[in-house]
């Protein structure tokens, strides 16, 4: 949640005693902004708050002074009425918080107006009576007093830069406002994942004319159609990648300049702008899913903040929602693939995993019989990685499952499966050390398919079985990288073979990118125990 606090020069509370009629000590409060702008500044956040307190002493009163029982005391709001309440009660009711839950003194409407020496304190809700401006203070003797201290004003959630969501390309948010400067410009920040959408559009009366801002091929257009011609200016980069990006569109008679995170795109033209009248943010027609999907903030308008969230909590529709809510959840897609939210709907990357389909459940596997030969002679560098998966389901013992080598150095690594169906692991750095280790929890021999992944690093060396903690080794494994030969299931071993990962290619997903190499009886696809 954004929070903006604003200052004033009141840094102490204000002190006032003595013979005083009411409001005859006048102070006022200087925030440093002018009433345009403040006005500007309250109006576009959703909520504004600002801390009250009044202490009396000596029996003096706050709302109900001498026989006319009046107020003594008073502020003065951004719009020069008086402020005539304080804390939260409400405004001009001439009471305190204290009224709003009857807890004041002797049940009078202040603390204050008990007689008693008392404070009455409290937090302004009320944008309209914000901030306080100035103070007007009296009532006072030689023999009470008073002392007043005003807070800052304090707004949340500014409208402007709260997120909209669109979830759905047939809906819109839209508005009226006239184009009558020479000089167009536009301001917001967006993430969209689509390649072909609507993002903005501002049309003349008869929607003959307008400017539209729109995505074309991932790249960002700015569009003017006026008098039968047509201007553009394109984006060189693609930005449908799901990030947020600042836009920045203007135009004005000599050309048009659209930039995008700072990198510029200009078309010098003579122009004459549209009689634009009513924005529209998502679709222009509210058919045919041409509209946004995604989300958006911090939208302005030749210099004004249309303040969406706003106008979507007042004409709420199905497919708009306040905040950053995405169409991604946990579990759509499976293994390790990353979802890729396109805020109407999603697609699962499985680039990153050996897993392919629609939601990264699709297995790639292969049958190998014996006598078989699966090897990558040579790795792609750009693969180098230090972390390698493999699964097997088999009945054979007393066999090589991986086997790699490093063309340039001596280091050596062999993971096998003993005679007794147990996982042995022998590792040589190449100079000094040999790493040995036998992992007896998992007969691998069992004909169940069991998942095998490890990973070296510049501290240790550890391995997994079927994700759980396997063999771990302490020590500066980093010549691990210097692997770039392997092969795989001896041709002693008959089975199955799935999730394949060397660095970061898969094999068995794409051979060709991998540089897999294979010969025997081998049956890419079903990986079914069936066919042993």
């Amino acid at each position: 949640m954004i929070t903006t606090i604003l200052q004033h020069d009141l840094t102490r509370p204000i002190f006032v005693t003595g013979n005083n009629n009411p409001g005859v000590v006048r102070k006022s409060l200087l925030y440093g902004v002018t009433t345009e702008q403040m006005d500007r500044l309250v109006e576009g956040f959703e909520s504004c708050s600002q801390y009250m307190r009044f202490t009396c002493r000596g029996g003096a009163r706050l709302m109900t002074q001498g026989d006319e029982r009046s107020p003594s005391s008073w502020y003065a709001t951004r719009s020069d009425k008086h402020g005539l309440q304080w804390g939260d009660a409400p405004p001009y009711s001439r009471m305190c918080s204290c009224a709003t839950n009857g807890t004041c003194l002797h049940n009078r409407m202040c603390n204050c107006d008990s007689g008693e020496d008392a404070t009455d304190e409290g937090v302004n809700p009320y944008a309209q009576l914000l901030p306080v401006t100035g103070l007007f203070l009296g009532g006072t003797t030689k023999t009470s007093s008073i002392e007043v201290e005003i807070g800052p004003l304090i707004c949340n959630r500014r409208v402007s830069f709260e997120s909209v969501t669109f979830s759905d390309r047939n809906v819109r948010l839209t508005g009226v406002r006239s184009l009558t400067s020479r000089t167009f410009d536009l301001w917001l920040q967006a993430k969209f994942a689509h390649p072909h959408m609507s993002i903005f559009a501002w049309e003349s009366v008869d929607s003959l004319h307008w400017l539209h801002l729109y995505v074309q091929d991932g790249k960002i257009v700015g569009e003017i159609v006026n008098g039968g011609e047509t201007a553009q200016v394109v984006t060189e980069s693609i930005y449908n990648d799901g990030r947020w990006h600042s836009i920045y569109w203007e135009a004005d008679s000599h050309g048009m300049r659209l930039k995008v995170d700072g990198k510029l795109a200009e078309t010098n033209a003579t122009l004459i702008l549209p009689n634009a009248h009513q924005w529209t943010i998502g679709s222009r027609t509210e058919r045919g899913l041409s509209g946004f999907a995604g989300v958006i903030r911090s939208v302005h308008l030749c210099g004004e903040e249309l303040t969406l969230s706003t106008i979507a909590r007042r004409d709420y529709d199905k497919g708009i929602h306040i905040g950053d809510e995405g169409y991604c959840r946990e579990g759509l897609c499976k293994n390790g693939g990353a979802c890729i939210d396109k805020y109407d709907g999603y697609s699962c990357d499985c680039a990153r995993t050996p897993f392919g389909g629609a939601d990264c459940s699709k297995e790639y596997s292969m049958y190998v019989p014996s006598g078989s030969n699966l090897q990558i002679p040579w790795q792609n560098p750009a693969h180098t990685n230090t972390c390698h998966r493999i699964a097997i389901q088999t009945m054979a013992n007393n066999v090589s499952v991986v086997r790699s080598k490093a063309l340039f150095a001596d280091s050596t690594f062999n993971m096998s499966v003993n005679p007794s169906g147990h996982l042995t692991l022998s590792v040589y750095d190449g100079f000094f050390f040999n790493h040995k280790n036998t992992e007896k929890r998992w007969n691998l021999s069992d004909n169940i398919l069991h998942d095998i992944a490890f990973c070296a690093s510049e501290t240790s060396f550890n391995l997994t079985v079927d994700g759980e903690p396997s063999i771990h080794f302490e020590g500066n494994w980093t010549f691990f990288q210097n692997f770039n030969v392997w092969t795989f299931l001896d041709r002693n071993y008959t089975g199955c073979v799935s999730r394949l990962q060397v660095g970061s290619s898969f094999p068995l997903k794409n051979p060709k990118a991998a540089r897999l190499k294979h010969s025997g009886k081998i049956r890419f696809g079903s990986c079914s125990m069936d066919i042993m």
